[in-house]
This record gives structure tokens, C-alpha cells and sequence, in this order.
């Protein structure tokens, strides 16, 4: 599977770069000097009932709708600049003593990934949603600390 290209959580950009397709998506920040670090994992489902005449949640409409303020709190909260200035840990330096933070930029970015079967683009993106969520977990302390409703 391979993600898009990163771009900026708003509203204008992803009506022209985010796909009208279903898939899976991270949000998170932008740090320096050249990371994306997501805090969310979310899927864009399509149509479950099978029909094709219309189109389903899409990448795009869930993207703006994150962009719009509407949808998970941490995003919500993060877009309201209600957290202070964050920092993270450095992913290149893991060891205790070693470990230093780097400050984000203060929007939120996003990037993307289009299942490829429309017929089977529900499945495979709940799949993949709960792939990343088990192998980089979620909830505090983890890589995707905006997904809580699991």
C-alpha cells in the first residue's frame, strides 16, 4: 500500500488534491526538518450497499469535513489551536537519554491511500484501518492519539 504525497488539512487544497474515492487517510503535523508525524488514521468507506450510482464517503469528504472543524475532537482541537505548541519525540533517535523533541508546525496535514476495488473498497479499507491501528496502536502514548473510539 503506499500513501500519497503530503498535504495541508484545508478546506481549498483537498477539493482539488484529495480523491473522490474511498481509501484509507492519516492526519497529523508536519514537523521540522522533514517529517510527517500522523496522529490519526481514519477510512473513507464508499458505499456499502452496492450501489454504484452513487458515490459514498470519499477521501475528500472526510478530509474536509476534518478540515472543516467537524469530526474527531483532537483534530477539532487541534484546528481551534487549542493545544499549546506541541513537540514530539524525534523518530530517528529512540534511546532514552538520546531522545530530544522537535516542534510542529502549527496546521495539520494529511495523506492518503485509494483502495483499488470499488466492489471491495469497504472491506479492505476497514482492514487496512485496523491494520495501522494494531501495529502502531492508539490512544495515548501511541502514533494515533486521536483515535479513541475503539
Amino acid at each position: 500500500m503506499k500513501f500519497s504525497d503530503v498535504v495541508e488539512l484545508d478546506v481549498d487544497v483537498l477539493r482539488i488534491e484529495a480523491p473522490a474515492k474511498p481509501g484509507i487517510y492519516e492526519v497529523g503535523f508536519w514537523v521540522d526538518p522533514h517529517y510527517f508525524v500522523p496522529r490519526y488514521v481514519g477510512r473513507a468507506r464508499g458505499r456499502m450497499d452496492g450501489d454504484t450510482a452513487k458515490q459514498g464517503t470519499t477521501i475528500r469528504s472526510r478530509l474536509i469535513k476534518h478540515a472543516s472543524g467537524r469530526g474527531n475532537l483532537g483534530i477539532q482541537r487541534a484546528i481551534a489551536g487549542d493545544l499549546e505548541e506541541f513537540w514530539l519525540d524525534d523518530p530517528d533517535d529512540l534511546s532514552l537519554p538520546g531522545k530530544h523533541t522537535m516542534q510542529v508546525h502549527k496546521s495539520l496535514w494529511c495523506r492518503w491511500s485509494v483502495a483499488r476495488d470499488s466492489d471491495t473498497a469497504s472491506a479492505v479499507a476497514a482492514a487496512r484501518e485496523a491494520r495501522y491501528l494494531q501495529g502502531y496502536g492508539y490512544g495515548a502514548g501511541t502514533q494515533y492519539v486521536w483515535n479513541r473510539r475503539l
